[in-house]
């Protein structure tokens, strides 16, 4: 709202005339002056790159900065409803993530351990071999499975089948990192539900 003696403008205008953007309505932008105040320096984790749900930047730096606030600054947004629609994106996060990292299915993985044993033409494991083969592989997410077969196809030097140890190293660090971004989430979102 402008009037001709005056500068008074409501926040939608300011935010247009600062960014060029209307503002978001996932509350990040209400709650940028308590991130100012409150964000810590450091390394912020990045969402991993196959999650459907996307954060802004925004986002994750205000969901970092509520991971490492103390408990008072948290103190300083109980009761805001701008919380709300940032609970809501956490826990798709999550729950998206917690989809995507289901172990794949036992079919599927038979299906690429006959891919490698056709590629390298050896013969794959048999009968008690394959159940604990598949055993020692079955928590790697579909998502990764595909991944971890092509760079085996990729490294593996011999004419041998592959060691299930070959195909975890390559997405070890990318199981782990999902991990921590997932209890990463978790954490912010029961700090949030504590505190706020």
């Amino acid at each position: 709202m402008n009037t001709n003696n005056s500068s008074t403008t409501t926040s939608q205008k300011v935010t247009e005339k600062i960014t060029g953007k209307p503002p978001l309505d996932s509350g990040v932008d209400a709650l940028s002056s308590w991130v100012t105040k409150h964000k810590k320096p450091g390394t912020i984790l990045n969402q991993p790159e196959f999650l459907p749900v996307m954060l802004t930047q925004s986002e994750i730096i205000l969901i970092d900065t509520i991971a490492r606030a103390t408990s008072e600054a948290l103190q300083e947004l109980k009761g805001k409803q701008e919380l709300e629609p940032i609970k809501k994106r956490i826990k798709s996060v999550i729950h998206n993530l917690e989809i995507q990292m289901q172990p794949a299915p036992n079919e599927t993985i038979v299906k690429s351990l006959q891919v490698l044993g056709n590629t390298f033409q050896v013969e794959m494991p048999q009968h008690e071999g394959l159940k604990y083969y598949i055993e020692s592989i079955k928590e790697i997410p579909a998502v990764f499975l595909k991944d971890a077969i092509v760079n085996v196809m990729k490294t593996h030097k011999y004419n041998t089948f592959p060691l299930p140890a070959t195909i975890r190293e390559p997405i070890d660090k990318q199981l782990n990192f999902c991990q921590s971004f997932i209890g990463w989430c978790r954490s912010v979102l029961n700090r949030l539900t504590t505190f706020a």
